[in-house]
């Protein structure tokens, strides 16, 4: 399996759930998600070992309202994700409610991808298409989807739009830091190969709450509130980001994780 080739990768990466224990004889609805969307999506989607991390991550924390920011092959694999959650508690009524909403800017994707949601998806995974725009937060400036379901999200994951929002010019995606900004609960990202909205995230929030790691290219923010953006507090802001002398991303520390 070709998972098994990715744990050993893995194995001294840390990841963004600390303690999940992995077992190849526990991947078998991941596998049968990333198998799903290879038949049936033109995506080129991600790596094996960002659907690891994806599917893992929610299987650990369970969040209850997600929003992915760009549909694609991983919409499968947080859907299958969430899924076995429910099914897993029963008794645990938070997860009726649960939702997947997936945002995604061109519309003949979009098409597409409500065409191919399964079945079993169907009551809880939602597909939006909607237009891009600037936002701005302090002097943070990106581009965000429009049209964004007002839901509790508990987790975000960002592996859209382009970041140049059409202009040719890259930018970053700023859909997580308003979304905490308006959030009294907390909630958490990962975010695929997007430095610039990682670093972004760094500036919001300061270096204690975001990791990047650059062997995965990935960035993960702690579950984060409104109460942690800094970057409007200037004392905040000569504590953390200046405390050193310089900014920088913060490296994932190399632990035994898988």
């Amino acid at each position: 399996m070709v998972y098994k080739r990715v744990i050993n990768k893995l194995r001294k990466i840390v990841l963004p759930t600390p303690n999940v224990s992995t077992s190849l004889n526990h991947l078998h609805g991941l596998q049968s998600a990333v198998d799903y969307a290879n038949s049936q999506s033109e995506s080129s989607g991600t790596s094996y070992s960002d659907y690891l991390i994806l599917y893992t991550h929610i299987k650990e924390t369970k969040p209850k309202y997600v929003l992915e920011c760009g549909t694609g092959k991983s919409t499968f694999v947080i859907a299958q994700a969430m899924l076995e959650n429910q099914l897993e508690n029963p008794n645990t009524t938070e997860f009726d409610k649960m939702k997947l909403i997936s945002m995604e800017d061109k519309y003949e994707w979009y098409e597409k991808s409500v065409n191919i949601i399964p079945e079993k998806f169907q009551e809880f995974v939602e597909i939006h298409h909607s237009e891009l725009t600037s936002y701005s937060y302090s002097l943070l400036n990106g581009i965000i989807y429009k049209d964004i379901p007002d839901l509790p999200y508990d987790f975000v994951f960002i592996d859209g739009p382009d970041q140049s929002g059409g202009t040719g010019v890259t930018a970053c995606d700023i859909d997580f830091i308003k979304i905490v900004k308006n959030s009294n609960n907390p909630v958490s990202a990962l975010i695929d190969n997007r430095k610039h909205t990682i670093l972004a995230c760094t500036l919001a929030f300061g270096q204690d709450k975001v990791s990047f790691y650059p062997e995965l290219a990935l960035g993960y923010v702690k579950p984060v509130t409104q109460f942690d953006l800094i970057i409007a507090d200037k004392m905040a802001i000569r504590a953390t980001w200046f405390k050193n002398g310089l900014i920088s991303l913060k490296k994932g520390k190399h632990i035994n994780y898988l």
